[in-house]
């Protein structure tokens, strides 16, 4: 009669101590709204960085799945992104990458495989690709207004003829002048004092 009480006791904890585990358990995934399917990370995601871009491949474990939104952190899980596409190219700047991602804000991270070194350093203006960006603009400002994160210099300055000209209106000034066949083209960049120096074209 003790034993089986014994054993009765000893069912009764393990089975609470499984429901305990999967309640509390982090879980991996999600479930798509209105459907049976479950949205799992796949572990073996690839992190691919080029141009100072970051992107991500085979995020999940179902081809349901392809479509939904993930979060990631650069800096090992102090910071995350939320509402990433896979394949999405986002802008990272700095020089340090520890790379993890999941479905989101409850379930597990998983941490990428392959070691990214982030080594784009500050985003500038003066720097190879943002100062083509601002030479395509310049030299066509009618096409598209000054792509901000592109060529980083939301908080610059632009100085023509020694007239100061904030970067968010630089291109009505621009657009004007081009249309009054007045061209222009970077003379120097301030990274300091955060100024983009134009000189009119003869």
């Amino acid at each position: 009669m003790k034993k089986n009480l014994v054993y009765i006791l000893i069912g009764l904890v393990i089975s609470a101590l499984t429901v305990l585990v999967t309640t509390l358990a982090p879980k991996s995934g999600y479930m798509l709204e209105g459907c049976e399917t479950s949205c799992r990370i796949d572990p073996n995601f690839i992190a691919d960085f080029a141009d100072c871009k970051l992107s991500f491949y085979d995020v999940w474990k179902t081809e349901e799945c392809n479509g939904g939104v993930f979060m990631f952190s650069k800096d090992g899980g102090s910071n995350w992104m939320n509402g990433v596409f896979p394949g999405e190219s986002i802008k990272i700047d700095g020089d340090k990458c520890d790379i993890l991602i999941k479905a989101n804000n409850y379930s597990r991270s998983y941490k990428s495989k392959v070691n990214i070194a982030c080594n784009c350093g500050v985003c500038l203006p003066s720097k190879e690709n943002p100062y083509k960006k601002l030479v395509t603009f310049i030299d066509n400002p009618t096409i598209e207004y000054l792509p901000f994160d592109e060529c980083c210099c939301r908080d610059y300055n632009f100085s023509i003829n020694g007239v100061s000209i904030p970067s968010i209106l630089i291109s009505l000034r621009l657009h004007a002048d081009y249309l009054n066949n007045i061209r222009y083209s970077i003379s120097t960049i301030n990274d300091k004092d955060k100024i983009i120096y134009l000189i009119p074209l003869a």
